[in-house]
C-alpha cells in the first residue's frame, strides 16, 4: 500500500499460525514425573508458550492506551480513575485466549519495535540484561 509516495504496511489481524492443540500435554504429568527436581531445570514443551516473546506481550498493554489520554484530559479524578483502572485491566483483553501459556524468552540483544502512528506512540524494547544472577 502506497500513500503519497510512502509505502505504509498493513496491520495484520490474525496471528500467521493457528494456536497448538496443547490438549496432549499435561502438565499435572511434567509435575508429577519431576518431583523433587528444580523445576526452573526441567524442559517443559514448547506448545505450552504463547505465539510470541515477551517484548511483544509488553507491547500489547499499550493496545488501549487512548484510554490514559482520555484519563489525562478528563478533570473529573473520580472519571479519571475509572479510565486508569480500564486501562489496566484492559491488557488481559488480548490475552483472553491464551491465558494458558506463558511468552517465550527473548535472548539478548533481542529487539523489539513496534510503530503506532494511528494511536500516537512508537514503541521501542530490547533485551538488555539477562535475569538470572550469576554468582562466583
Amino acid at each position: 500500500m502506497v500513500e503519497n509516495g510512502a509505502e505504509l504496511s498493513r496491520r495484520r489481524s490474525c496471528l500467521p499460525a493457528l494456536s497448538t492443540n496443547t490438549r496432549s500435554v499435561s502438565l499435572w504429568n511434567i509435575l508429577r514425573n519431576n518431583i523433587g527436581k528444580d523445576l526452573s531445570k526441567v524442559a517443559m514443551p514448547v506448545q505450552l508458550n504463547e505465539p510470541l516473546n515477551t517484548l511483544q506481550r509488553l507491547c500489547e498493554e499499550l493496545e488501549y492506551s487512548e484510554l490514559l489520554d482520555t484519563a489525562a484530559n478528563t478533570l473529573d479524578p473520580f472519571e479519571r480513575m475509572v479510565y486508569m483502572a480500564t486501562f489496566a485491566v484492559s491488557g488481559y483483553a488480548s490475552s483472553y485466549y491464551r491465558a494458558g501459556g506463558k511468552p517465550f524468552n527473548p535472548v539478548l540483544g533481542e529487539t523489539y519495535e513496534c510503530d503506532r502512528p494511528d494511536k500516537g506512540f512508537r514503541f521501542v524494547a530490547e533485551q538488555a540484561s539477562l535475569s538470572k544472577m550469576f554468582k562466583p
